[in-house]
């Protein structure tokens, strides 16, 4: 399984999850511990998988939160412009 810093979305071992993160140092529980659920979905926006940040916009969008409507729209907007891109590139 593989697993990303929650603070940097660096790729990490599974096994090292508890641990600081190589890249930023950040640990996973005391970086939840310090961010709002809120704040932890809107940073899943930036997240490298797709899946994730997909769930992220779906869930914002089902808790309403009004003062994320733009980053979520921003967050679409750049997924689909990547996946066109791919896309584009891939027909090449």
């Amino acid at each position: 399984m593989q697993y990303y810093c929650p603070a940097c979305c660096a790729k990490m071992p599974f096994a090292d999850r508890d641990k600081p993160c190589t890249v930023c140092e950040t640990v996973a529980a005391e970086w939840a511990q310090t961010h709002s659920y809120t704040e932890r979905l809107l940073h899943a926006l930036t997240h490298p998988n797709s899946e994730v940040r997909m769930a992220a916009i779906i869930s914002l969008g089902s808790r309403r939160a009004r003062a994320t409507t733009g980053r979520v729209a921003l967050s679409t907007l750049t997924a689909l412009r990547l996946a066109t891109e791919k896309r584009l590139a891939s027909l090449a």
